[in-house]
């Protein structure tokens, strides 16, 4: 298998393509070591040979990894790493390794009072992990102010509020009958952004 396509390859932001964004890059492509235990998802791409994404080894943590030292490796039988061919949303457990970004857990801890908070997420309806992942994600982060208040939809317009923050316009969010944030955009680009509109509504 060839570690790395053309796909892959425009998929594949340019490597410190999000650092000004103050959002953490999204995984592209997921390799793994079919006889051990490590993986490595790749988010960003310098184009030649440096990835920037999340190590899953010893620990879980983000870093700089190689083309050339993927393909190069072979383990004790002779087997080298291989690329997960299918979508990173539908990998085992891949929920619960994500970092918070930054600002979402202080943002979270501060919405919550001012506001009558829940949170809305959709895990993929043929990954079995993902549910219990960002429900073991979100007891971990938020804790207490979490408590009894995430709700796993592909519906979210079924839920009623003011106001919706949410990075896409996918599964319900653009039929949403409250104010939709659409986070990422250019008006609410981080989650300081979006603190600053959000105190003046509470």
């Amino acid at each position: 298998m060839k570690l790395l396509t053309k796909a892959n390859r425009r998929e594949l932001p340019a490597l410190y393509a999000t650092d000004k964004t103050g959002v953490e890059p999204k995984a592209v492509v997921k390799f793994f070591d079919p006889c051990g235990s490590w993986s490595w998802y790749a988010a960003e791409f310098d184009g030649d040979d440096t990835f920037y994404g999340l190590v899953d080894g010893h620990s879980v943590e983000y870093g700089y990894f190689t083309l050339s030292e993927l393909e190069g490796f072979r383990g004790p039988l002779g087997i080298g790493i291989e690329r997960f061919a299918n979508r990173l949303d539908k990998v085992a457990g891949v929920f619960g390794l994500m970092e918070p970004m930054p600002g979402a857990v202080e943002a979270f801890a501060e919405l919550s009072t001012l506001f009558d908070v829940y949170i809305l997420s959709t895990p993929p309806w043929d990954n079995a992990s993902g549910w219990s992942d960002k429900y073991a994600w979100v007891h971990s982060h938020l804790g207490e102010a979490a408590h009894k208040r995430l709700i796993l939809t592909h519906h979210k317009n079924l839920n009623r509020g003011d106001f919706l923050v949410d990075d896409r316009l996918a599964n319900g969010a653009d039929r949403f009958e409250g104010e939709h944030l659409l986070f990422g955009s250019d008006a609410y680009p981080d989650w300081n952004s979006v603190l600053e509109y959000l105190r003046t509504k509470a």
